[in-house]
């Protein structure tokens, strides 16, 4: 077990690296594509940008923060918020894997943590004549000015400062904590979880040197550890529309009361193919306030047991529960993907264009001011037996993208709208022929004792 989780770090340090390497490349590339082009289309797809930009920004900055929940403030608040959603499970009395804030950082400031990328020369160049011929001097001269007011910004930020309380944070986390941000877990815990090669809390990893060590979401640099700022997967979730701030959250680990074995689909094919043990997890989709589906985190494990069908009643009863509070407050889950698509909707109806009818009956499923999310939860081991835990929320899962549809990975697959899969009822493992990491073997099929419906679950899990 040690081996794996040395090479799963090994390899997701790698993979983040070169993935990063790569973006970098492809956005270089695209830049200097786009400024060789016209003037007029050079022109065009910049206001397309900054209207999208300008859209997001307003669009983040009127959902409402943790304090205003706290102070029973209805509005809309970002479905992806671990901390927003924390609240509401406090509010509707349900057990809750706890998180507590170490640091928040600006996007500047996150900026300024060795992140920054210069653009080979030739793609400044490239740049630099598109925009002569593109923009007047007098447009040039502003679009400087405001280069200059985000130089000046940066300028006042302290790197030194920023990276000694990456260390700060990290001084009284107890060793066997987690630290993510409060919009996503760090890519390492998402690398050795979906591995299934974590079953002892134990989630750190060594590259050969006693000096380092990295763990989920911190790296220890000779006796001390600082968050780690620069994970892919942190950074990436937060550059994808959300507030301009970073929240990064310690919490405990917790221990699963029940554990499901399988073959891991992310091994498979590989020499390096094998069994895994996964925590035993739920996944609850909501529609406009209302539990949908529910399914098997892991689906590739579990089985169509009395004892499984209850505990996934018993995760749909919980989330709902949660809903029923957000929406007695009067909060609105909102997901930036679906309310950008309902930007370019309404622009498309004012400008008297063509709409297909499937955009009309997705903003019918998911109206803005709705509650529309992912809800997950971990079977913990409490005090006195297992004891049904939020986990975290995300976004809805929408032909539109957003949350994953575990073991309804191909099930009513609808054509022409991605991956977008029919959550309804209760999943309790994948259809034999879909392999999770595979989305080729993504299509309906046979669904008997994998997807039951509600009553059929109810009847099943009376025998538990």
């Amino acid at each position: 077990m040690h081996d794996i989780r040395t090479l799963i770090g090994k390899l997701n340090f790698m993979g983040s690296q070169h993935a990063l390497g790569r973006e970098t490349r492809k956005l270089a590339l695209r830049s200097s594509a786009l400024f060789r082009k016209p003037a007029a289309e050079i022109r065009n797809t910049l206001d397309g940008i900054s209207r999208v930009a300008s859209f997001a920004e307003t669009e983040a900055e009127s959902w409402i923060d943790p304090e205003d929940v706290v102070a029973g403030k209805s509005g809309p608040f970002d479905a992806c918020d671990l901390r927003h959603w924390l609240l509401v499970a406090e509010k509707a009395g349900v057990p809750a894997v706890p998180a507590r804030e170490i640091l928040s950082l600006s996007e500047d400031e996150i900026c300024a943590i060795d992140q920054k990328v210069k653009a080979p020369g030739f793609v400044s160049r490239t740049i630099k004549q598109g925009m002569i011929r593109a923009f007047s001097g007098e447009e040039r001269a502003e679009i400087d000015r405001m280069g200059e007011e985000i130089a000046a910004r940066e300028a006042q930020i302290d790197p030194g400062k920023i990276s000694e309380s990456l260390f700060d944070a990290m001084d009284d986390v107890p060793h066997d904590w987690i630290v993510r941000s409060n919009i996503a877990g760090p890519s390492t815990l998402k690398a050795f979880a979906g591995a299934g090669v974590l079953d002892d809390g134990k989630t750190s990893w060594s590259p050969g040197d006693p000096e380092l060590e990295i763990g989920p979401g911190w790296v220890r640099n000779g006796n001390r550890r600082r968050i780690d700022a620069t994970d892919k997967r942190l950074v990436e979730t937060f550059a994808c529309g959300h507030k301009n701030r970073l929240h990064y959250l310690a919490r405990p680990w917790i221990k699963a009361a029940r554990r499901a074995e399988g073959p891991d689909p992310h091994r498979h094919g590989t020499p390096f193919a094998g069994k895994g043990s996964w925590p035993c997890e739920w996944r609850v989709f909501i529609e406009d306030g209302r539990v949908t589906g529910v399914a098997s985190y892991y689906g590739w494990t579990g089985e169509a047991t009395p004892l499984n069908a209850a505990r996934a009643l018993e995760a749909a009863e919980l989330a709902q529960k949660m809903i029923d509070a957000a929406a007695a407050q009067g909060l609105a889950a909102r997901f930036m993907d679906l309310e950008l698509a309902r930007m370019k909707f309404e622009e498309a109806k004012q400008s008297g264009a063509a709409i297909h009818e499937d955009y009309r009956q997705i903003f019918e499923r998911f109206p803005r001011d709705g509650l529309h999310c992912t809800l997950d939860f971990i079977e913990a081991e409490g005090q006195d037996g297992p004891v049904m835990t939020f986990l975290e929320g995300g976004p809805p899962h929408s032909p539109l993208g957003g949350g994953h549809p575990c073991a309804f990975a191909g099930n009513e697959l609808h054509p022409g709208r991605g991956a977008e899969c029919k959550c309804e009822g209760v999943a309790l493992k994948l259809m034999d022929h879909v392999v999770l990491a595979d989305p080729a073997t993504w299509s309906h099929g046979d669904t008997k004792d994998r997807i039951l419906s509600w009553e059929d679950a109810r009847v099943l899990a009376a025998n538990a």
